[in-house]
């Protein structure tokens, strides 16, 4: 699906206003001179409306288990997610970061290297991860230790 978004662009006071598909930010500078206020069209892909999620279930359309970021009461809203599980190499180097309180779907699940809560909050250790699925290329696991896990009746978390 493609939407149309008209922006107006500014040049002498140097500003842009407008967006495709949210995704769109521009700056401006000026030269002091005076000159016609043009219009630009831009063309975007509309986001997707998510990503097909493979959790078996009995349940019917739309049963998935889900993993909702939880920092615990920790000393930070912000949790690392990594490329992978074991102890050693890149998979212990974070490849990114949600926010306390996102929400995804859980492709599968496996044991991995223990995690526990770092100071402050409530107190949780796990050696459980789960890959999201958030829609971007990068594997993402999380740790069962700083997210909520729902799995609703009948649902099956596969193994990776």
């Amino acid at each position: 699906m493609k939407s149309v978004e008209q922006i107006r662009i500014n040049p002498i006071a140097g500003w842009a206003v407008g967006a495709a598909a949210g995704a769109l930010a521009l700056t401006g500078c000026s030269n002091g001179e005076a000159s016609p206020q043009p219009t630009v069209t831009v063309t975007a892909e509309a986001p997707s409306a998510g990503p097909v999620l493979p959790s078996t279930s009995n349940g019917g359309e739309g049963s998935t288990a889900s993993y909702q970021f939880n920092y615990r009461d920790g000393n930070s809203t912000i949790i690392q997610v990594y490329p992978g599980t074991s102890e050693s190499g890149p998979d212990t180097i974070s490849n990114g970061t949600f926010n306390d309180g996102e929400t995804y779907a859980i492709d599968c699940q496996e044991k991995g290297r223990t995690v526990e809560t770092g100071l402050g909050g409530t107190y949780a250790k796990s050696d459980i991860w789960y890959r999201l699925l958030t829609g971007t290329n990068p594997k993402y696991y999380a740790s069962k230790t700083y997210g909520d896990v729902t799995i609703p009746k009948g649902v099956k978390i596969p193994q990776c």
